[in-house]
């Protein structure tokens, strides 16, 4: 007879952690959960009062409904498979199964073997392998058993993980397990995790494949390392979170899945977040979701920060510092991020105007090279920079769109100013203390103000000072700023100054303003105007570099004035063709050219 509460707790476990449905071993019969649960509810009975007060003994501290979900877990063991799918008409499917079809072929060989394996290897009378088991004809199944994966994976008693490609561990790293999203989170999810070559022979007479004790060594280790960078003390140590956000990122960046959007839906249980599945909303919107289910779960999310290459798409979110897809992280760099995130002040927060993050706003200088740098630096894009009161130990080389903006033999006349806006430091109330590596975005701020029907489409970015403590009243505001994106800045702090400022002097001693970036305004509306002016094929213009055009009758470059107006008066007319974007965009310029025309050329241009 089983005790009534242990059978609520078997129940619970089956219907709540258990897959939706499984493979009964050894006659491989496709069972349900119903079914799963009256087929484990005899074995049940070994958790009696007796069981339960001499196992309380060991554990004093352990709760009675802890010592039975201990003893059902113990005797609710499944195996399950983790491999790469053979072609579509080769794998058994669910409907094959419910249809009753002959089994043959590689696909029932491959099921067959697994289940056999499990059986006399593992000693389990329950299997689960996903081509059989999860019936993709129902959408409400597929999302339930996507977001349940990792769960599955990780309650497992065994995961054995077949290797198609490998016979011995020296062609390991090369198979093609190691490329695919899925098998990320199957590697990771396991306690235990056995290898077997395409042969179904071991690859090692290791009990776990997993690292499992301090200190242990092995060379599948190595060979794990190799094949996905991962090393064994992560392996073993792995839980889901955001810890080192990038490092996980990187793991994923060059895995592939046959649909797009399973990249990002196969790191749902890798970073321990859920949100519905939705196929065909593309893989770029589904990374969108990931990060923004993750800056809305965690504190620790100033990782996320820490990538360069190509932003989100404007057509997805107006944020230019979202990325776009795991591989912007492959440009991480080793930021120190250790006890920042214990101590917010601010939270991290996205919303539809963009992502609001606070940093430390330095200005810095432009500095001229030496002769024999210099003509080789401004040929590449390249300035160096420094920061104001000697915040930073060395100038830093960074790469520009657009510095070209001076004569190339002639002295610097920029009509911008650079300024980093550091996000890894760590704030208390009453100060900052800056780590010994910063890592900065780069911001291009205009000299002097514009107009401010001119900053609403100019504009990625607006900066808004936070009030400093001693003056509430006080607030400045840096106009228009565009944020550079193609690498992660990261520079020494110096060591010749205590790198301790607090709030009430020495951030106002040194230069430094303790801000919160708050996109007013972050769409690209440049590149919206690139496809509706018309570009004669003599002027050559890229709107996306205004700066770079020259003007034939002067025959040097245009100002910012200029080739605002240049644009304004290469507007087309309206058409009722035109989305609402296009008419805002196309009022803006308008309004711009107004103000232009009450005097403010001139007022940008050198």
């Amino acid at each position: 007879m089983v005790l009534q509460d242990v059978a609520d707790i078997l129940r619970e476990h089956v219907f709540d952690r258990m897959p939706i449905r499984l493979l009964k071993l050894p006659e491989m019969e496709l069972i349900d959960r119903r079914k799963v649960f009256q087929h484990l509810l005899p074995r049940m009975e070994a958790i009696d009062e007796q069981w339960i007060e001499e196992h309380g003994k060991a554990q004093p501290i352990a709760s009675r409904k802890q010592l039975i979900q201990e003893g059902v877990i113990e005797r609710a063991r499944y195996a399950i498979l983790s491999h790469t799918w053979l072609d579509d008409d080769l794998e058994v499917t669910y409907d094959d199964a419910k249809q009753g079809r002959e089994r043959t072929g590689l696909g029932y060989e491959k099921l067959a073997k697994f289940c056999e394996i499990a059986a006399k290897s593992h000693s389990v009378d329950l299997a689960w392998m996903d081509t059989i088991c999860i019936n993709k004809d129902s959408t409400s199944e597929l999302d339930e058993s996507i977001r349940s994966m990792y769960r599955w994976y990780n309650d497992s008693y065994i995961c054995i993980a077949y290797l198609l490609n490998t016979t011995s561990l020296e062609d390991m790293p090369n198979d093609r397990w190691f490329t695919r999203g899925w098998t990320l989170q199957e590697l990771l999810a396991p306690a235990r995790l056995k290898f077997y070559n395409k042969n179904w022979e071991l690859l090692t007479q290791d009990e776990n494949d997993k690292p499992h004790t301090y200190g242990s060594s092995s060379t599948i280790h190595t060979t794990i390392e190799k094949a996905t960078g991962i090393t064994p003390r992560e392996l073993q140590y792995f839980k889901p979170g955001v810890d080192d956000i990038a490092m996980r990122m990187v793991w994923a960046a060059h895995r592939t899945t046959t649909r797009g959007e399973d990249r990002v839906y196969s790191l749902l249980g890798v970073f321990s977040v859920s949100f519905p599945i939705a196929y065909g909303e593309g893989v770029e919107r589904a990374f969108f979701r990931l990060i923004e289910a993750i800056l809305h779960s965690f504190r620790n999310v100033l990782g996320v920060l820490n990538w360069a290459s190509r932003p989100l798409s404007h057509s997805i979110h107006s944020s230019r510092l979202i990325p776009s897809g795991p591989e912007c992280y492959l440009g991480q760099q080793d930021v120190d991020l250790a006890g920042i995130a214990l101590v917010p002040l601010k939270p991290m927060l996205l919303t539809h105007l963009g992502l609001r993050v606070r940093l430390l706003l330095v200005d810095t200088d432009t500095l001229t090279p030496p002769p024999e740098d210099s003509k080789k630096l401004l040929s590449e894009g390249k300035v160096r920079l420094q920061c104001n009161k000697d915040i930073q130990k060395e100038p830093t080389i960074v790469e520009l769109y657009n510095v070209h903006d001076r004569d190339l033999f002639g002295p610097f006349r920029f009509t911008f100013k650079f300024t980093f806006g550091i996000w890894n430091f760590q704030e208390y109330r009453g100060g900052v203390f800056l780590r010994d590596t910063c890592a900065a975005f780069l911001f291009r701020i205009p000299h002097v103000s514009a107009p401010p029907s001119m900053q609403s489409w100019e504009t990625d970015d607006n900066l808004t000072v936070e009030p400093q403590i001693e003056d509430e009243s006080e607030e400045t505001d840096l106009s228009s700023c565009k944020v550079d994106t193609k690498k992660v800045i990261t520079f020494l702090s110096t060591t010749s100054i205590n790198r301790e400022l607090s709030n009430n002097d020495r951030l106002k001693r040194f230069g430094i303003k303790l801000c919160t970036l708050s996109p007013v305004m972050e769409r690209e509306d440049f590149a919206l105007l690139a496809d509706i002016l018309p570009v004669g094929e003599d002027e050559g213009v890229n709107v996306l570099k205004a700066k770079e055009f020259q003007d034939e009758k002067r025959g040097k470059k245009l100002g910012t004035i200029d080739e605002a107006e240049y644009l304004v008066d290469q507007l087309p007319p309206p058409s009722p063709d035109d989305d609402e974007m296009v008419k805002k965009l196309r009022k803006r310029l308008q309004d711009f050219l107004t103000e232009l025309r009450k005097g403010a050329e001139g007022v940008l241009n050198p």
